[in-house]
C-alpha cells in the first residue's frame, strides 16, 4: 500500500482516494503523480496485498459489522484499476497426478478461490464502502457474449459470431459462409501464461476449412467470428461521459495471417467517432453502469462500424500517448 510513501496494509489512514491496482502499472503511477501535483490525498493498494492480510477479524453480529482491517473514515472515491484476483498457492503432490487427483485438486482450488472472492467482495461493499466508484470490483464477471448481444439490440453492427463445440458443425459453418473469412477468438478474457522463463499470450488468428484436419470430433466450446475486411480499427477509452478515440491503421498486415494489431506494425492517430455510434455506445455503457472502460471497433472498407467488445479494465495509456490526450491528468482531476 502506498500513501505517497510505503506503509503496511494494516496502517490505513483516512484518505479521499483509494486506488486498487497491480504492482507493475505505469499508467496508475502517472495518475498518482498528477494527484500529487493537484494536492489530492490518495492511497494505492497493489492487488496482491488483498491476499496478504495477517491476523484480521471481521465480526457480523446484532451490534453491526466490526473489523480491524481498515482504520479511519470511509473513502470518498475508489478507483478499481485492477481488482484483486485470488492467488491460491499451488498444490504439491509427491505421487503421480491421476485424472481423479487432478479433478479433486481443481475442485478444492475452485472452492478456496470462491471463498477468497466472497471475503474480498464483502471487504469492498461493507468495509471500504466507497461513495464514488470508478471502474468496478466485479470486472471479471462481464460476459462477452451477453455484451455482444446487447450491442446488437441497441443497433450496433457486429461481425457474424458462432459458438461451436464440434468439428462437423464448424465445417458446415465455414462451408455455408464460403464468401466470408473467419477468425478464432477467446470466449472470455484473454489469459497469459508463464512457464519457466517463457511467457505465452494467445492472439486472434484466421481459421480455414483445411485447419480442421486432425481435429477431434468434439472439443471445448470455441468462438469463431466473421473477419471484417478492415479499413482501420478504433480503440476507444471511455471515462465519466467522455470518449477518447484512436484509429489504428495496419496496412502492412492486410495480406498476412496476422489479424491482431498487437503483432504487427501500425499507425495510431486521434479519431472522432460518428455521433450515431457514440450515442449507441453511451446507451451500452449506461446499460452496464460503466463509467470507465475501453471499446474495440472495426471500420470496414464501406465505412460500416462493427462493435467487437468492451474491456472493463479500461486500457488508456495505449490511447493517451499517441493521441496526446493526457488521459492520466483527466482521471486525476476527476478522482
Amino acid at each position: 500500500m502506498f500513501i505517497g510513501k510505503t506503509f503496511g496494509f494494516s496502517r490505513f489512514f483516512y484518505c479521499m482516494i483509494l486506488i486498487v491496482t497491480e504492482k507493475l502499472d505505469p499508467s496508475a503511477f502517472i495518475v498518482t503523480k498528477w494527484l500529487n501535483k493537484l494536492n489530492k490525498d490518495w492511497v494505492r493498494i497493489n492487488e496482491k496485498k488483498f491476499f496478504e492480510l495477517k491476523n484480521y477479524t471481521i465480526s457480523i453480529t446484532n451490534e453491526g459489522v466490526n473489523q480491524n482491517i481498515i482504520q479511519g473514515k470511509d473513502y470518498e472515491t475508489v478507483w478499481y484499476r485492477r481488482v484483486p484476483k485470488s492467488n491460491v498457492e499451488n498444490f504439491q503432490s509427491d505421487s503421480e497426478l491421476t485424472p481423479q487427483k487432478l479433478d479433486l485438486i481443481y475442485k478444492i482450488h475452485h472452492n478456496i478461490t470462491s471463498e477468497y472472492d466472497t471475503v474480498y467482495s464483502f471487504i469492498n461493499n461493507e468495509i471500504i464502502k466507497p461513495q464514488n466508484i470508478i471502474g468496478s470490483f466485479n470486472i471479471g464477471n462481464l460476459n462477452k457474449l451477453e455484451v455482444l448481444s446487447a450491442a446488437l439490440k441497441i443497433g450496433l453492427s457486429i461481425p457474424a459470431t458462432y459458438l461451436v463445440n464440434n468439428k462437423n458443425d464448424l465445417a458446415k459453418i465455414l462451408k455455408t459462409n464460403s464468401d466470408m473469412e473467419f477468425i478464432i477468438k477467446p470466449i472470455h478474457n484473454i489469459s497469459s501464461y508463464e512457464i519457466g522463463n517463457r511467457f505465452f499470450t494467445p492472439y486472434t488468428r484466421k481459421i480455414q476449412l483445411n485447419d480442421l484436419d486432425g481435429w477431434k470430433e468434439n472439443f471445448h466450446s470455441t468462438l469463431i467470428q466473421q473477419k471484417i475486411e478492415l479499413e482501420y480499427e478504433v480503440r476507444i477509452f471511455y471515462f465519466c461521459g467522455k470518449l477518447y478515440s484512436m484509429a489504428i491503421f495496419s496496412e502492412k498486415n492486410k495480406d498476412s495471417q496476422i489479424v491482431d494489431f498487437r503483432e504487427g506494425e501500425n499507425r495510431r492517430v486521434p479519431f472522432e467517432v460518428p455521433k450515431e455510434i457514440e450515442h449507441k455506445l453511451l446507451q451500452l455503457f449506461q446499460m452496464y453502469k460503466f463509467n470507465y472502460c475501453s471499446v474495440d471497433l472495426l471500420c470496414d472498407q464501406d465505412g460500416t462500424f462493427y462493435f467487437l467488445e468492451i474491456n472493463p479494465i479500461g486500457q488508456f495509456g495505449f490511447v493517451s500517448y499517441p493521441c496526446n490526450y493526457y488521459i492520466e491528468k483527466e482521471i486525476a482531476e476527476n478522482l
